[in-house]
């Protein structure tokens, strides 16, 4: 079998903001304590995996979340670098950001089911009009539509690829909830998503021979 390379992408732990339900994009947070003991106990499962790399977005509960899963593992260098990619940030809410979500979402459902039909859409096609309603809801409409988006996180995702293709490492790669959620459906054509991410949790994404393929999805242990 040709060379590979395997991604594991890891939403970061739980923040202040998740906690109480609020709009979390480019607005930063700490993680709370609970959510750093999660995060533990995934790198306590993770603690075998040799990671030859280890990439995040540039707000820090990702870094943190990075570090967390670093001071776990035995396999891994401990004079190993976070490289810190911000084309792998949170989608942008705009003037949305720190709002209660729920009411937000309802919103931004609300607006696909006016200009859309959910019916005739893919799912990789509705997540695509959900990051663009969130732009058309915001008020300021400073929000990133799905080009917007897309184009900031396909540029990370190809520096990574092409740079570990081939080498059958493994590469770490802790991001935020939306973005992760877009890579897989992006990367993986028949993959289809009906529940959030969890926080701390990996979903594992092997390229080889020029295709993506998905592993595992939302996994919080039993690593191999």
């Amino acid at each position: 079998m040709s060379k590979g390379v395997k991604l594991y992408f890891m939403r970061h732990g739980e923040t202040i903001l998740n906690r109480y339900n609020r709009m979390q994009g480019w607005a930063d947070a700490l993680l709370t304590e609970e959510g750093r003991q999660g995060i533990a106990k995934t790198g306590e499962a993770l603690r075998h995996i040799p990671f030859s790399a280890v990439y995040t977005s540039d707000l820090s509960r990702t870094v943190a979340t990075a570090q967390i899963i670093l001071a776990n593992n035995v396999m891994t260098a401990s004079d190993i670098t976070i490289q810190q990619l911000p084309e792998f940030r949170e989608e942008y809410f705009g003037s949305l950001e720190g709002l209660e979500a729920q009411p937000i979402w309802d919103d931004m459902a609300a607006y696909v089911s006016e200009h859309f039909d959910p019916s005739l859409m893919s799912d990789n096609e509705l997540v695509r009009r959900q990051v663009d309603a969130f732009h058309a809801i915001d008020p300021e409409h400073d929000a990133e539509d799905f080009l917007t988006f897309w184009t900031r996180v396909e540029k990370g995702l190809i520096e990574v690829t092409q740079r570990h293709r081939e080498t059958d490492q493994n590469i770490l790669i802790v991001s935020h909830g939306m973005t992760i959620r877009n890579m897989l459906h992006e990367l993986i054509p028949e993959f289809s998503l009906d529940t959030f991410l969890d926080n701390g949790s990996v979903s594992i994404v092997r390229y080889q021979d020029g295709h993506y393929h998905l592993d595992s999805f939302n996994q919080l242990d039993n690593f191999n």
